[in-house]
């Protein structure tokens, strides 16, 4: 780590680790840094095998570099992408959540409850993510910090609302179900 601290900057390790779990890409930074470089290292050899008889050294070069840089780009990009198409699903699948959960509020279950019927009934990413957060309370974790790690994991500012509507109604009082059935319909406004 403090190599990858010294080369890339301190908070790198945090930020690929962030980017990897907001796309759901079972793999440690460390790893993924690695596949970086040795797609780099093939990009590389490729250049040289696809087109070995060039006499020019500083094209010869180019090409290399290029086909390295290339190599190295790719990891990045399809992490970038797959955590948009991601944080897009998930998104789109909040309305229904909160719905289903303000029903469950509403019909006498307590909050982690309603949570856990959510994470039953709707689709990944949304029921992937909620049983994860679930799974970090059960073993001793803050409601407010496993929806705080939730909300750094997904990265939606529909999320963040939700998150900040529950920490300030439990801080200062008032019906949850009556609160989250105002963020349902500011969400389902904003998504359609």
């Amino acid at each position: 780590p403090a190599a990858v601290n010294t080369i890339f900057g301190r908070g790198y390790l945090q930020q690929v680790e962030d980017d990897l779990a907001q796309a759901d890409v079972p793999m440690r930074p460390g790893e993924f840094i690695l596949l970086r470089f040795v797609l780099a290292g093939f990009g590389m050899v490729l250049s040289l095998f696809l087109m070995p008889d060039l006499h020019n050294n500083s094209l010869m070069v180019v090409r290399t570099g290029s086909f390295a840089a290339i190599g190295y780009l790719i990891p990045g990009i399809s992490v970038r992408y797959q955590r948009y198409k991601r944080r897009n699903k998930f998104v789109s699948q909040l309305a229904d959540a909160l719905m289903l959960l303000t029903n469950s509020l509403r019909s006498g279950y307590g909050f982690l409850k309603g949570l856990e019927l959510v994470a039953k009934e709707m689709g990944d990413p949304i029921s992937k993510e909620l049983n994860r957060m679930l799974r970090e309370v059960n073993l001793g974790a803050t409601i407010d910090q496993a929806m705080l790690n939730l909300g750094r994991r997904v990265n939606s500012d529909d999320l963040d609302i939700i998150i900040s509507a529950y920490l300030i109604q439990k801080d200062v009082g008032g019906n949850l179900t009556e609160i989250m059935e105002k963020v349902a319909e500011i969400s389902e406004e904003h998504t359609s």
